[in-house]
């Protein structure tokens, strides 16, 4: 074997590594944005159904005030999906 075969083989190599490189973040990527997807569906059907008072004096049977569990988990989902989000983008 000569050393132009042995370097076209070497290229060859690398190209395969790169595309299966490659091949596997879109993957990856893909496989993310769906989960992101069916948990941002699955928490948006739970903000939807999050109960809420008719005066906002009420109280649940822990003292504690409805609106603002559903405003500090509403404002959690916000967050988190700006995460996942800006985790795609970098990844492409």
């Amino acid at each position: 074997i000569n050393q132009d075969e042995a370097q076209a083989t070497y290229d060859q190599m690398r190209q395969i590594t790169k595309e299966f490189r490659t091949q596997a973040m879109k993957l990856y990527v893909q496989s993310a944005a769906r989960e992101n997807e069916i948990l941002s569906n699955e928490i948006n059907g739970i903000i939807e159904k999050f109960p809420k008072k008719e005066n906002e004096n009420d109280k649940d049977n822990d003292g504690t005030n409805a609106e603002e569990g559903y405003a500090a988990f509403e404002e959690y989902h916000r967050l988190r999906e700006q995460r996942l989000k800006l985790e795609i983008e970098q990844s492409l």
